[in-house]
């Protein structure tokens, strides 16, 4: 497994303090993020994270599986499998790009809202077959808005720091 290789090669890796510039990544670092099955992933706001602009969510309504709260990369894998050109054109992109989920917009604008500029940004995560949540960088709060609204992008990666089995115990 990729990821499993990941933790082994990140092994010894300091982050930075939350809110800093990581140079060695080239990226702003939000501070790390965990998920439910264990994983623990730095999380990455590269530069040239605004290179996208103003774009529709999504041109096709319905549900796209990008539902998950947590997991930005997998919404965003949703996104592109459902036919979404937000979606498909994000992850042409070199660099493991993706769009953050609401947790982890959460995160972002927790630590690096005065590098991100305030103002609404789509999340990845879908409110309805017609909405996703937005997260607005100037006072904290998420909405929904209708997928075809023209909204800022605000692109993201991760690095995997950590990945624990069922048992707690650190996987190889």
């Amino acid at each position: 497994m990729r990821e499993a290789a990941l933790v082994a090669a990140q092994q010894g890796v300091q982050p930075p303090t939350p809110g800093q510039y990581w140079p060695d990544q080239s990226a702003w670092y939000a501070g790390p993020v965990a998920y439910a099955d264990g994983r623990v992933f730095a999380l990455l706001l590269p530069d040239g994270f605004d290179q996208l602009g103003l774009r529709a969510w999504s041109g096709k309504y319905g549900n796209t599986k990008a539902t998950n709260l947590h997991d930005g990369l997998a919404n965003t894998q949703a996104m592109a499998a459902s036919g979404s050109k937000l979606g498909k054109d994000i992850l042409a992109l070199e660099g493991e790009l993706y769009l953050p989920s609401r947790i982890e917009a959460l995160q972002l604008f927790a630590t690096l809202k005065e590098q991100i500029g305030g103002g609404w940004a789509w999340t990845s995560t879908q409110y309805s077959e017609d909405g996703a949540w937005l997260q607005n960088f100037g006072s904290g709060g998420q909405g929904s808005h209708v997928k075809k609204f023209e909204g800022r992008v605000r692109l993201v990666r991760r690095l995997l720091l950590q990945s624990f089995n069922a048992s707690g115990e650190v996987a190889a």
